[in-house]
């Protein structure tokens, strides 16, 4: 079980994380961060496509598991520093095996994203990549939306 300070209690701040945070997604979760500069609090999201209460609730166990083991790691470094809801696709409950490979994928992201991350820990995109993903799209041409019946000069 998660300490109550790291838990997202009230629906008003999963509206804030969900609304006006940024968002990632696997085959089996969907994970939004708002960074906030406070400690980080996980909530989560498990709905009745998921399966039924027994289904729903052995989701939820896992989740915890996995989202406490990193709060321990990232803890002692302060790396994380934002509010995360982690919400559950059907998939989490057909193919556990991948929950936990997803998982691992979008907290590597999430600490790349909170603000006081280490990029190093969170496999960031080299910077010479970076450059060359910049220069491409300066090189690409703009698209133009064209009104119905406008020829394109």
């Amino acid at each position: 079980m998660l300490p109550a300070e790291k838990r997202l209690r009230h629906s008003a701040d999963f509206a804030a994380t969900t609304r006006g945070g940024q968002r990632t997604g696997r085959p089996s979760l969907v994970l939004y961060v708002h960074p906030t500069g406070q400690p980080a609090r996980v909530g989560f999201t498990v709905s009745k496509a998921v399966g039924n209460a027994v289904t729903r609730n052995r989701v939820k166990r896992r989740l915890r598991h996995l989202v406490a083991a990193q709060l321990r790691d990232h803890d002692a470094q302060n790396e994380l520093r934002a509010d995360l809801v982690i919400r559950a696709l059907p998939k989490a409950a057909t193919e556990p095996d991948r929950l936990a490979a997803d998982f691992a994928s979008v907290w590597r992201w999430a600490v790349g994203v909170a603000p006081g991350a280490n990029p190093a820990a969170a496999g960031a995109i080299p910077e010479a990549r970076q450059a060359a993903r910049v220069a491409f799209w300066a090189q690409r041409p703009a698209r133009r939306r064209l009104l119905p019946g406008v020829v394109a000069s």
